[in-house]
């Protein structure tokens, strides 16, 4: 129910004062922030950190990634992918291959366990934020969801 108040605290600062970017770039940060703490609270179990399940989450996606592909899609140095790689590969969850034409190259990709983890996954988030709006009129569902597009339009300009 926070982050529903905070979703429409937000439109309503953007319909009644238009300068104070400021304040809906801090809203929106702490709803960022608590939904990363509710859904690393959520993955608890997998002992997978949020930054590593993106990891595979891209890998689902991709199939089949360089390291530098995969750092370019998180926004991260090769060097920290790598070791978040690391993990990953320790506990099963990705494999690591060097190219045959250039061994300075190395792919990554899931393997069974990580595709069953990410199918899991996926069910995990579902429910999240199922059990999260689960008290929300279709009134507020469709105000919040015209809120955050006004906001994505605004962001991709």
């Amino acid at each position: 129910m926070l982050i529903i108040r905070l979703l429409i605290i937000i439109l309503e600062e953007m319909t009644t004062n238009t300068t104070d970017g400021y304040q809906v770039a801090m809203l929106i940060r702490d709803i960022n922030t608590k939904l990363t703490n509710n859904i690393n609270r959520e993955f608890k179990d997998t002992g997978l950190t949020l930054p590593q399940i993106n990891v595979i989450k891209i890998l689902a996606a991709h199939k089949k990634l360089k390291v530098s592909e995969l750092g370019m899609e998180m926004g991260l140095t090769n060097a920290t992918v790598s070791s978040l790689l690391d993990r990953l590969e320790k506990q099963n969850l990705i494999r690591r291959e060097r190219s045959a034409n250039d061994r300075r190259v190395v792919y990554v990709q899931l393997t069974e366990d990580g595709v069953t983890l990410i199918k899991n996954s996926r069910e995990t988030v579902r429910n999240y934020f199922q059990t999260l709006f689960q008290d929300c009129s279709k009134e507020e569902m469709l105000t919040i969801i015209q809120g955050l597009k006004i906001v994505q339009g605004i962001v991709s300009k």
